[in-house]
């Protein structure tokens, strides 16, 4: 009878246990978001590391991407090639052109984007 209760015991906190590294792992994955299906950036919910491979969510969706380089939280990466002169779209509206080709995975940022709102020169 003992024995019984060992086992029932036992069979518990393993399945916890489980349940606590599916968590634990689910945590650790790199995460960013498109607001628009229109975008071709998303936008970083933590700080990436070169050559991570970060979960999109678009919608009901998810797809993976490989950044290129370490990224901070909050800024862009490209969903795909950005050719130079591109439009830049975040949720679903222009933000800027591609100064640079951005290839898939490559930070989008002042660095490679110019804004076209608020310019006189373009007015």
């Amino acid at each position: 009878m003992r024995s019984r209760c060992l086992s029932r015991s036992m069979a518990r906190p393993f399945s916890v246990q489980t349940n606590d590294i599916n968590k634990r792992e689910e945590s650790k994955m790199k995460k960013a978001i498109v607001i628009d299906l229109k975008d071709n950036v998303a936008t970083l919910l933590a700080d990436v590391d070169a050559n991570d491979v970060v979960h999109v969510m678009m919608g009901d969706k998810t797809n993976e991407t490989k950044v290129q380089e370490s990224i901070q939280f909050g800024h862009k990466f490209a969903m795909k090639t950005i050719n130079k002169g591109q439009n830049v779209v975040k949720y679903g509206e222009v933000i800027g052109q591609a100064t640079q080709d951005i290839g898939e995975g490559q930070h989008v940022h002042v660095h490679n984007v110019e804004s076209l709102r608020g310019r006189g020169d373009l007015a």
